[in-house]
């Protein structure tokens, strides 16, 4: 797996599955196109956990952005920090950031793809995002979406401990609802499957 090469070991992960009633083309499509803020309680998230940033900046008098109404897999991995690290045709899409999540900022480091694996600067966290399609049965895929986190130093790995454990429940969340919708649009777009 993609995700595999470049998070080989890491110090947190969260995994969730859901089964689609939809081929992999059919599923893979999804992956591209559902809307991941189509669930309110989605948007609330992302938009309480920028509000520092918001407030802040809105006290210096700087443009403040806002949780956008859709936002797909491919867009996620656009936004400031966030790289697509490996992507296999209806088979897996994994992207990832490095940075200083427990900061307000976030702290991002720009890092290229092809050194991600290997970047070790102390004191930043590396999170990959990987989605991973397997046929299961006739007509069905499983649709995996697996987190994973690795720090570069005992100081980033303590300041990470700490943010993980608050956020790591909302992330979970965040992971399951993103499964639905793409599931739910891989359902609504595809022809239901014939049970004989």
């Amino acid at each position: 797996m993609i995700l595999d090469d470049v998070m080989p070991h890491p110090e947190h992960a969260l995994v969730a599955h859901t089964v689609v009633e939809a081929n992999i083309e059919a599923t893979w499509r999804a992956v591209r196109e559902a809307n991941l803020l189509a669930d309110r309680s989605v948007r609330w998230l992302f938009a309480a956990r920028d509000l520092p940033n918001l407030a802040w900046n809105r006290l210096r008098g700087r443009p403040t952005a806002f949780v956008p109404p859709s936002i797909t897999v491919g867009e996620i991995a656009q936004l400031e920090g966030w790289t697509i690290l490996g992507e296999e045709p209806e088979r897996e899409f994994v992207f990832g950031s490095v940075g200083k999540f427990w900061q307000r900022d976030f702290g991002w480091a720009d890092v290229p793809p092809e050194d991600f694996a290997a970047f070790d600067e102390p004191g930043f966290a590396k999170t990959t995002a990987g989605l991973s399609l397997r046929p299961y049965g006739s007509g069905r895929t499983l649709l995996s979406y697996e987190s994973r986190t690795a720090t570069t130093s005992d100081d980033a790995r303590r300041r990470f401990g700490r943010y993980w454990f608050v956020l790591r429940p909302f992330i979970g969340l965040v992971m399951r609802r993103a499964l639905t919708a793409i599931r739910r649009h891989a359902e609504r777009t595809t022809a239901p499957i014939e049970v004989r």
